[in-house]
């Protein structure tokens, strides 16, 4: 009798259950977006193929393109399709959105425009509901089907946690209240309907052409800080596993990564980096050597050299904490809870 009971208790939960095509054709329609230049553009790729594992039926890949040449583009594309991977690959001429592109700060030497040209394409895209912005530094290992199940009113991200004092300049002679918060742009989440109506491209990149401040502050602002000042106080806080970053895995390293975020100078697409975990380090090796001889030079730019090269080497996983300035890796014993990314990767599954 007991087993009966139990199995009409399994039967019930099993039919209330929605199977994912049900749930697919209520999800909004989406759009995952990349913005990239040629030397991150193998970064980005990668980002994608881990991502294609969980993008829903209803959204689509969109990679904006910053000065890549069209045969590269034409590789790119052919080697997505070699794996089953489609994307919207779209070349963007970055005066369109700066009348003046000389007065973008980049404030230090490598660092990509297309980080401020995002400002004006997040929005871009017709026909979606809700646009998934994503940084090429990033592994997806969750389910993008339940991040976009959130459909959030405005943007959503995940909150940093700096101390106030960290942005309290980006509000000085603004007459603008302090943000009780500070989001990381790495992972963004828009309703696009709200971007259009509020004119929210418009805004920030007045904010990026309006030097006026830049006496006042310490350093012209980044694009991140820009989107904090438009959203600082209204943004929707996500789950920080959707954008977990190396600081996460020394505080909870029993957490599950759903987006592994590779901010600072830790740089698992660099083999000889130490401080990444050896299965993004595979990620990224099995990637690139699958790619086109094409994107060689952009590889062998992203590795690392000088002082960051000898501090990625001088890590001993097996040390943990006991490392000299141990913070700058990904803790060691954040390890299985991503043991098994490798099959994120087409060929793996």
């Amino acid at each position: 009798m007991e087993g009966d009971k139990l199995n009409d208790a399994h039967l019930v939960a099993r039919n209330a259950q929605l199977d994912a095509a049900s749930l697919a054709q209520w999800l909004p329609k989406s759009c995952l977006i990349y913005v990239t230049d040629a030397r991150y553009l193998p970064l980005t790729l990668t980002s994608l193929l881990t991502a294609s594992q969980s993008m829903p039926a209803n959204m689509e890949a969109i990679i904006f393109l910053d000065d890549v040449p069209e045969p590269l583009r034409h590789e790119a594309a052919a080697f997505l399709g070699n794996y089953g991977v489609t994307a919207e690959l779209e070349p963007f001429d970055i005066n369109t959105l700066f009348a003046d592109t000389a007065r973008i700060p980049l404030w230090r030497e490598g660092i990509s425009r297309t980080g401020f040209a995002r400002l004006g394409l997040c929005g871009a895209p017709r026909g979606y509901d809700t646009h998934v912005i994503l940084d090429g530094d990033t592994l997806v290992g969750g389910d993008l089907g339940e991040l976009v199940s959130v459909h959030p009113s405005g943007l959503a991200a995940v909150s940093t946690g700096h101390a106030s004092s960290f942005w309290d300049y980006l509000y000085q002679d603004r007459s603008l209240p302090v943000a009780r918060d500070y989001m990381n742009a790495g992972l963004m989440m828009i309703n696009a309907a709200m971007w259009r109506e509020e004119r929210i491209s418009d805004r920030c990149i007045s904010l990026v052409t309006d030097r006026s401040l830049d006496q006042k502050l310490s350093r012209p602002m980044r694009d991140q800080e820009i989107l904090n000042l438009v959203f600082g106080k209204t943004f929707h806080r996500l789950n920080p596993n959707w954008n977990f970053q190396k600081s996460r895995s020394w505080q909870l390293p029993s957490q599950r990564p759903l987006i592994a975020h590779f901010t600072g100078h830790i740089s698992p697409w660099d083999e000889r980096d130490r401080r990444a975990l050896p299965v993004f380090r595979k990620i990224y090796t099995e990637v690139f050597d699958k790619m086109p001889k094409a994107f060689i030079p952009a590889i062998d730019s992203l590795r690392l050299n000088g002082k960051n090269l000898r501090n990625a080497q001088r890590f001993n996983p097996s040390f943990g904490r006991l490392n000299f300035g141990y913070k700058t890796a990904w803790n060691p014993a954040n390890a299985p809870m991503v043991e098994d990314w490798l099959s994120l990767l087409p060929w793996n599954r």
